[in-house]
């Protein structure tokens, strides 16, 4: 596997740990996959299994934050098909809650329960093969 979020993985682990604690490296002689090649701190060197942990980790934060910008985008094309600039889906919203109080509050809610499924769906994901299966959509 190449560790190409080695450096993130290595952070998420040891968050206290100063700059330059470890050296990394990706060249012919490590098969291009990235390695550890120099540790300076005194905790000793996560194993794959502890990286393979925080790698999930740093995945479901992705997922989750993907899971947020899709419902909020979903919400502001709910709101203002035509233009969803923030100005204009602060005017539809409050037009909408004005004039059609419960629609707006069938489409938040019916967002919100999208919302819900796909986070539980991402906190079940014990793989990242499975988090990945987990598809962003929302009904507009």
């Amino acid at each position: 596997m190449k560790n190409f979020r080695i450096h993130e993985a290595l952070c998420h682990l040891f968050p206290e740990a100063p700059e330059g604690s470890w050296k990394l490296e990706q060249s012919s002689y490590t098969n291009g996959e990235i390695t550890i090649t120099e540790w300076s701190i005194p905790d000793p060197q996560p194993t794959q299994a502890q990286l393979d942990a925080a790698y999930l980790a740093l995945e479901r934060g992705d997922k989750i934050n993907a899971i947020h910008a899709g419902h909020d985008a979903a919400l502001a094309g709910v709101v203002a098909l035509s233009d969803p600039t923030p100005t204009t889906v602060a005017v539809e919203a409050a037009l909408l809650a004005a004039t059609d109080l419960t629609g707006l509050e069938y489409a938040r809610q019916k967002l919100a329960t999208r919302r819900a499924e796909l986070e539980a769906m991402v906190d079940a994901a014990a793989t990242t093969e499975a988090l990945e299966a987990v598809v962003v959509s929302y009904p507009v």
